[in-house]
C-alpha cells in the first residue's frame, strides 16, 4: 500500500481539527481509500506556543519552505488564510510538484486563473472543498455529481455568522447590534466581523461556486456585494407579516451569454427550504436542467466540519496519485460569460418609505413608480401615532434594479420623505 506524506501549513483552529482527524481516523481512511496518509510536517509561526503539538512523530517548523523543499511530501495543506503569504505557499507548492489542499476562499476567488493555470502547467491538483460550506461537499457535487447537468441557478446561505445574526433578528426581534454581540459572545462571530457582516466572505464563496457552475472566470471585484449591517428590525418584522424571512443570499444565475452573481440580503418565503435554515447552518440550493432542484445542507464552519472536507480532498488526491491521473479539464474555464451589472438584474422588491402626514403623498410616489414602469403588487400603511414619521410599505412586481434605484432616488428628494428609502430584493424560491 502506497504511503503518501503530507505537510500542513497553519495549525490554527482548522489545522488542529485536521491533525485530530488524521490521527484518530487514519486506519479508517486507509481501509476505505486504499491509501496510507501520513502527516509528516507541521508549520506554524506560533509553533512554540502550541503546547499540544508535542507529538514526536511530527516534524515542526516555522518556515514553510522546509515543507515545500521536502521531496518526501506529496501533498501540502494550506490553512494560513489571507491572499499574500498563502498565495506564495500555493504557487510555490505547485511549482515544487506538490498537490494542494486549501480552505482559502479569498485567495482562490481573487487568483483563480493564476492558481489553476499553474496547477495545469505542473500537472498537480488543487482541491478546496473546505473553502465553501464547511463540511457540505458542494465542490464535489458541482465537479462530479452534476457534471452531466447545465446549472441554471444557485441560491446559497453561505456565511454562518450572518445567518446566526439574522436568525436572532427574525425570531426574537433583536436589533442588529444586539444580535451581533450575542454571536460574538457565543463564538459565532469574530471580534472584528467586517468580512462577514459586509458580505465579503459570502461573495468570495459565491464567486467560486459560480466559476465552477458556469465554467468561467469571474473578477471578484465586480461582484455586487451588500452586507447585513444596515438592516433594521422593523423591516424584518414587516417581512414576517408578508410571509417572508430575511437571509443574506449568494446568488448566481445563468442568463446565456451573461451571468448574474451577487450577494445581498433578500426576502425569501419563510417556509421555503432556505427560509428554514437557521443559526450557523449553511445551505446551497441548485437548479439544474436534468436533476432539477437539489438542496445541500450542513454546518458551514468550524474545526471538525472543515477538517472533514479536507480529509475528503486528501483521499481524492491520494487516489489520483496512486492511479497517476490528472484531469486538466475540471479546471478549465471554457465559457466566456459577461458579468451583469447590478442595474441589469431584475427582481420583485420590498420598499419602506418614511413620510410625514400631507395630502397627495401617495399619488406623488406612485406617479414616480409609474414613470419608471414599476408595477405595485401590495401597498401597506398601518395606523400611526407620529404624524412626522409615517412608514409606507410597498411590494413591487418584477422590475430592473436600474429602474428601482432611479425611482427611489427621485422619491427620496421629495420634501415629505424622511430619510433614505429602504429596498430589499425578493427571491421567490
Amino acid at each position: 500500500m502506497k504511503e503518501i506524506k503530507i505537510g500542513l501549513i497553519g495549525a490554527g483552529v482548522i489545522g488542529s481539527g485536521v491533525i485530530a482527524l488524521l490521527k484518530k481516523n487514519r486506519e479508517l481512511i486507509k481501509k476505505r481509500s486504499g491509501c496510507l496518509l501520513t502527516l509528516k510536517s507541521i508549520c506554524d509561526l506560533q509553533i512554540k506556543k502550541k503546547n499540544w503539538l508535542t507529538d514526536s512523530e511530527f516534524k515542526l517548523t516555522t518556515d514553510y519552505r522546509q515543507i515545500l523543499n521536502d521531496p518526501e511530501i506529496e501533498i501540502v495543506i494550506e490553512l494560513i488564510g489571507g491572499t499574500t503569504a498563502a498565495l506564495d505557499v500555493i504557487l510555490g507548492a505547485l511549482k515544487a510538484q506538490k498537490h494542494i489542499v486549501t480552505a482559502n476562499k479569498a485567495a482562490l476567488s481573487m487568483y483563480y486563473s493564476r492558481i489553476f493555470k499553474t496547477a495545469c502547467e505542473h500537472k498537480r491538483e488543487v482541491y478546496f472543498e473546505g473553502a465553501i460550506g464547511g463540511g457540505i461537499p458542494i465542490i464535489k457535487v458541482l465537479r462530479e455529481g452534476l457534471v452531466g447537468n447545465s446549472i441554471k441557478s444557485i441560491h446559497c446561505i453561505i456565511n454562518g455568522t450572518c445567518n446566526f445574526i439574522l436568525s436572532k433578528m427574525n425570531k426574537l426581534g433583536m436589533s442588529f447590534s444586539d444580535a451581533l454581540a450575542d454571536a460574538q459572545r457565543l463564538g459565532f462571530a469574530e471580534a472584528n466581523p467586517d468580512l462577514d457582516i459586509n458580505g465579503y466572505d459570502a461573495a468570495h464563496k459565491t464567486a467560486l461556486l459560480a466559476m465552477l457552475a458556469f465554467n468561467t472566470d469571474i473578477d471578484i471585484r465586480k461582484v455586487y456585494t451588500e452586507g447585513i449591517n444596515s438592516l433594521q428590525a422593523i423591516d424584518l418584522a414587516h417581512a414576517r407579516e408578508l410571509g417572508y424571512t430575511v437571509k443574506l443570499l449568494g446568488i448566481a444565475k445563468n442568463h446565456g451569454s451573461k451571468m448574474e452573481v451577487r450577494v445581498n440580503p433578500c426576502l425569501i418565503p419563510e417556509h421555503s427550504s432556505l427560509g428554514s435554515v437557521e443559526n450557523e447552518y449553511n445551505a446551497v440550493l441548485i437548479n439544474s436542467d436534468f436533476l432539477g432542484t437539489s438542496l445541500y445542507y450542513g454546518k458551514g464552519a468550524g474545526s471538525y466540519p472543515t477538517a472533514s472536507a479536507i480529509a475528503s480532498d486528501l483521499t481524492d488526491i491520494a487516489k489520483d496519485i496512486r492511479l497517476k491521473e490528472f484531469n486538466k479539464y475540471k479546471y478549465m474555464p471554457f465559457n466566456a460569460k459577461d458579468l451583469m451589472t447590478a442595474g441589469e438584474s431584475a427582481a420583485k422588491y420590498y420598499i419602506r418609505i418614511n413620510t410625514i402626514e400631507r395630502p397627495g403623498i401617495f399619488s406623488s410616489i406612485t406617479a414616480v413608480f409609474a414613470r419608471y414602469k414599476i408595477s405595485l403588487e401590495k401597498v401597506i400603511q398601518k395606523d400611526f401615532d407620529n404624524l412626522k414619521n409615517i412608514p409606507i410599505m410597498f411590494v413591487t412586481r418584477t422590475c430592473s434594479e436600474k429602474s428601482m434605484t432611479g425611482a427611489l432616488g427621485e422619491i427620496s428628494r421629495f420634501p415629505f420623505v424622511k430619510g433614505k428609502p429602504v429596498f430589499l430584493r425578493i427571491e421567490e424560491l
